[in-house]
């Protein structure tokens, strides 16, 4: 769980990245990081981006070279022990901010069972995936399917134990379906209940909001929320309980203004379908069953 190794920058990448460079000649620094792009030593590559940086004429290709630096240095960061390999992530991603390097830093914390931190990169790679230029995915810089599906596979997982939607919220990214030519689904999300409660109460109230919120900034038609619980207790009682859940969630959803046009379905799937976790496990009981505890979404868009 956790690993860092599906994050690489190829050769024809780099390559890409010169030939972008050449075409730059209003850049005076272009012809230095043109000529260091395929040296190993990362800093020389470095410096000749500081000098692109300070030049505002070299506009989107320093912010290029400095996304490749960022991600040589998070490959470099495999070979490291974790904590060292954390500071090196941590000082590179003060230049630039690439869902490799994101999504490396997220992995690490959620394998440190450190949630919270976890859900709030790994979210943060998953919108720059979706925010990358057209010439960057020309140059080999985007996700493959693989990866984006991975990267928020762990998303998902940091988000269900973090306990808590903040920080995954922004511009309905708590329910990711499609971003970078990947598509993810359904997604689940943390509405917290009391043991053998279906009451939506305390914080759980706030989560539910920040779905409604999410909800609202995507135009859907259809919604289903399946509902799922631990393995706790009878077959006949999780699936009544996961139905009075869901139903619970979607009553929540409708007082907060969901319109009568977004049909919404509830589906209850008690116990029946354990979270495929990245590696259960790693995770104590609680965490598993915390991890099964869910309501998933599927959504269809409106046209």
């Amino acid at each position: 769980m956790g690993q860092v190794r599906w994050i690489s920058v190829g050769a024809a990448a780099l390559a890409g990245v010169a030939f972008s460079l050449g075409q730059a000649v209003a850049c005076p620094a272009y012809e230095q990081a043109r000529k260091v792009l395929g040296h190993k030593d990362v800093e020389r590559l470095a410096a000749a981006h500081d000098a692109m940086r300070k030049d505002h004429r070299c506009g989107p290709h320093a912010r290029l070279v400095g996304r490749v630096v960022v991600v040589r240095r998070a490959k470099a960061a495999r070979r490291l022990a974790p904590a060292a390999a954390q500071a090196a992530l941590e000082q590179a991603l003060k230049r630039a901010r690439p869902w490799q390097a994101l999504a490396a830093l997220g992995a690490l914390h959620l394998r440190g069972k450190r949630y919270g931190r976890a859900k709030k990169l790994l979210t943060e790679a998953i919108v720059d995936m979706g925010a990358l230029s057209r010439l960057e995915r020309k140059l080999g810089l985007g996700p493959s399917k693989a990866q984006g599906e991975r990267i928020a596979a762990l998303q998902t997982e940091a988000l269900l134990l973090s306990q808590s939607m903040e920080g995954a919220a922004s511009r309905g990214e708590c329910f990711i379906r499609s971003r970078g030519g990947f598509t993810v689904k359904p997604a689940a999300v943390p509405i917290r209940f009391a043991t053998d409660s279906s009451e939506i109460a305390g914080k759980a109230g706030r989560d539910v909001e920040i779905l409604y919120r999410c909800l609202s900034e995507t135009r859907i038609q259809r919604l289903v929320l399946v509902g799922h619980t631990d393995i706790r207790g009878s077959d006949a009682y999780n699936l009544e309980l996961s139905r009075r859940r869901a139903e619970s969630v979607r009553s929540a959803l409708r007082r907060l203004g969901l319109p009568a046009r977004v049909t919404v379905e509830v589906v209850a799937m008690g116990k029946r379908e354990p979270f495929k976790a990245s590696d259960r496990g790693r995770y104590s009981l609680e965490e598993q069953w915390r991890l099964d505890r869910r309501v998933e979404l599927r959504i269809r868009r409106a046209d």
